[in-house]
């Protein structure tokens, strides 16, 4: 069986909707009224089929698969894509459709550290901090939309510091820090780096970088191990994003073959993490 990758359906920008068609008449008799739903999808010779838990739903079609090219890069790696689906039950106007990130936003553009990690859960909407003037070294495109992995640590003062790579991208507020500063610490106690995700993306003339963490007590089947043959010149310490300087599809954010490790080393390690935390809701604030 394929190891799940979910997609959240919020918390990284604007969100599509993308219309599934040829739906399954037995499994929307199954529902009523309209829910966010979590599906899997399938790869077939000329679409992707949705499933719900076992039963077809729909079919997204070669055009609106060829937008999200992460999906088929996926499947091919062996894992499943999971992602959420807002269906309406309405007899002959029923409707589904995906709700996904726009295209280049379901990975990650940068490595997760080589050292043992975990991913902190995104928490509620009241959870999400944004920072803004962010320096200038990071190295992001002004212009740049993207999914982040950054690096969480605190400080003897209580504060806690937030990185991309080896770069200090700023400090939480004291809200938030007093909020997660014990989980960082129960996770450095036992050698292990709290990881958030954040969003990266341009708001007028400033740049802004949204994380989404929440406290988490410390579980070793939720720790990605090290990566010990990471080598430097491509680890998550030395900040290599992939968007601004990697080769790669500029509109579609596909792979290419000088940057497919460092993808591979996300989704090896998301194999556990993202099983643990399938199903918690993304919040976009």
């Amino acid at each position: 069986m394929a190891d799940t990758y979910t997609i959240p359906a919020t918390g990284l920008g604007a969100i599509r909707s993308i219309a599934l068609h040829e739906l399954h008449g037995p499994t929307l008799a199954r529902l009523s009224g309209t829910q966010d739903l979590p599906v899997t999808l399938h790869a077939t010779p000329h679409a992707l089929r949705a499933q719900l838990a076992d039963a077809p739903l729909g079919l997204l079609p070669a055009a609106d698969r060829a937008e999200y090219p992460e999906l088929d890069w996926l499947l091919d790696q062996g894992f499943t894509p999971e992602v959420t689906a807002r269906i309406t039950v309405d007899g002959l106007a029923s409707s589904a459709a995906l709700r996904l990130p726009r295209p280049g936003l379901l990975l990650p553009a940068n490595n997760p550290p080589a050292q043992a990690w975990t991913l902190l859960p995104p928490g509620s909407p009241a959870d999400a901090v944004t920072l803004m003037d962010l320096p200038d070294d990071i190295g992001i495109d002004k212009r740049s939309r993207l999914q982040l992995l950054t690096r969480l640590r605190a400080l003897p003062d209580g504060g806690v510091e937030v990185y991309l790579g080896n770069h200090l991208a700023g400090r939480l507020p004291d809200a938030a820090a007093a909020r997660l500063h014990s989980t960082i610490v129960a996770h450095r106690e036992h050698g292990v780096i709290a990881v958030a995700r954040a969003y990266y993306a341009p708001r007028r003339d400033e740049r802004t970088l949204t994380l989404y963490a929440a406290p988490a007590e410390f579980d070793p089947t939720h720790v990605s191990p090290a990566s010990p043959h990471q080598d430097a010149a491509s680890s998550f310490e030395t900040t290599t994003f992939l968007a601004a300087q990697g080769p790669r599809n500029a509109d579609l954010g596909t792979p290419t073959a000088d940057t497919s490790r460092t993808w591979i080393w996300w989704l090896v390690a998301a194999l556990i993490l993202l099983l643990v935390f399938a199903g918690v809701a993304w919040y976009y604030v």
